[in-house]
């Protein structure tokens, strides 16, 4: 397979370049943004969000969770 010029180049941007090979359609990405668009985590963003929101909370303490002062 060769690629072009400007589809090398593009590849090379982390834009996603069309080929066709074989009578067959496919998309090359660069491994960088291959690897960005993978997702493993089992959290979402809103709920990573949430979660950390919530550890700010408890570690700024608003003086709820400490004794009264006599």
């Amino acid at each position: 397979m060769h690629l072009t010029v400007e589809q090398l180049r593009a590849a090379e941007r982390g834009e996603a370049v069309r080929i066709e090979a074989g009578g067959k359609k496919y998309v090359l990405l660069s491994q960088g943004v291959y690897e960005d668009s993978l997702d493993f985590s089992p959290w979402t963003t809103r709920e990573i969000d949430a979660l950390a929101d919530e550890a700010l909370e408890l570690i700024s303490g608003d003086g709820l969770d400490e004794p009264d002062e006599a």
